[in-house]
């Protein structure tokens, strides 16, 4: 019962990977710049029936566009904002934003 109730209060990989881009623009607003952005993702993480290569360019671009605009939200530049998504083939599932200064 326990676990059946943290499966769904458990964020979803998309959830995850925006707080990741929050917390690396947030890292910089003191700098009024906004760093190209790195997501690494496990392929294990892709859901079922999806080829990666796919699944990374929508993410890209989600990802991009919601950093763009909490950028502008939260007046931070975000001239040359770039996200860059490269997906791992690991035995560990993971998902991190890494800020490239």
């Amino acid at each position: 019962m326990i676990s059946l109730l943290r499966k769904f209060l458990r964020p979803t990989l998309r959830q995850q990977l925006e707080d990741g881009v929050r917390e690396a623009l947030r890292r910089y607003a003191d700098r009024r710049t906004a760093p190209d952005l790195r997501v690494y993702v496990s392929t294990d993480l892709v859901p079922p029936g999806m080829s990666t290569g796919l699944w990374a360019r929508d993410e890209e671009a989600h990802l991009k566009r919601f950093a763009a605009q909490w950028a502008q939200d939260h007046n931070i530049a975000r001239a040359g904002l770039r996200v860059e998504v490269v997906m791992l083939d690991t035995k560990r599932e993971f998902a991190f934003v890494k800020p490239l200064g």
